[in-house]
């Protein structure tokens, strides 16, 4: 008998293919769109589309061709000029006791 501890730990050790990472991260894009955000693909921790600071609200048939056009990126992020953000390093810092 396998419990729910025992499913979560198996489940876990298996890694995605690359298509399912693409299909999550364009589903991901597509409820960011949906909510008003502006979904970017992204490479690790870099946009992969270029002239990304001035890019404008894609379409969701967009968002789907960006699994052929960055296939590398499994990633979102989104764009922040109309979403309100606060990088307060200093207080996480003082909060946390060191820095993040």
């Amino acid at each position: 008998m396998i419990t729910g501890d025992q499913t979560s730990l198996a489940t876990s050790d298996v890694e995605e293919a690359q298509w399912e990472l693409l299909d999550r991260a364009t589903s991901t894009r597509l409820r960011l769109l949906a909510a008003d955000f502006v979904p970017l693909p992204v490479d690790g921790k870099r946009p992969a589309t270029a002239d990304w600071q001035n890019s404008n609200k894609p379409s969701a048939d967009e968002i789907k061709q960006w699994t052929n056009v960055c296939p590398s990126a499994t990633n979102t992020g989104i764009l922040c000029f109309n979403t309100p953000t606060i990088d307060d390093f200093e207080r996480w810092r003082l909060f946390r006791g060191r820095s993040p």
